[in-house]
């Protein structure tokens, strides 16, 4: 289903006249500033993902920090905050649905691909407690990463702030995820 947003701006008529249409087309809904009357807008939304070689390697990357953060966590690091609730995000089949959580913005391409930037959360946790109660999540998660963590986290958000850029080798990263990957898989094994 399309989101709606309200917007007031002025729009060119002759855009709504060639009648755009499609699947992936989004409405937007606005009203002309002069006459005061609602229209709606349809816009093609953007390509969320490239499809170039850094791209799919990143994507293998997501794929390694997941297995490696549940893994690692033993599921959901919040399943057992009192104060975050319980776990949820089902999948039909009964399942809970496990995510890596970057705790530093995916765009920062240092921390990308760093286990220590990444904490396993349910679906639910991730994509419902976290954007509703940002306080109480970045609470729980500093209790549960422990202070030398949360401290390396910090220090990495303060290069992120000031947009400090590095040139990252995404085949050397994906190789030592791969590495740290087949320990956790030893040792659970």
């Amino acid at each position: 289903m399309a989101k709606q947003y309200e917007k007031k701006l002025k729009i060119n008529p002759e855009i709504l006249k060639k009648g755009y249409s499609g699947p992936d087309m989004e409405v937007v809904y606005y009203t002309d500033k002069k006459t005061g009357q609602r229209g709606k807008l349809r816009r093609s939304t953007l390509n969320a993902k490239g499809k170039g070689a850094t791209s799919l390697i990143k994507d293998e990357i997501q794929g390694l920090l997941r297995k490696i953060a549940i893994l690692r966590d033993g599921g959901c690091v919040l399943r057992d905050c009192p104060d975050t609730g319980k776990c949820f995000g089902w999948k039909n089949n009964g399942e809970l649905v496990l995510q890596a959580e970057h705790l530093i913005s995916r765009s920062h391409s240092n921390t990308y691909g760093d286990m220590r930037n990444i904490v396993c959360l349910c679906r639910g946790h991730h994509g419902t407690f976290k954007p509703n109660n940002s306080m109480r999540y970045w609470n729980a998660i500093e209790r549960v990463i422990g202070p030398s963590r949360w401290t390396w986290v910090k220090r990495n958000e303060e290069d992120y702030a000031r947009k400090q850029t590095y040139k990252m080798d995404w085949k050397m990263v994906k190789y030592s995820l791969e590495q740290e990957l087949k320990t956790y898989e030893t040792k659970n094994n």
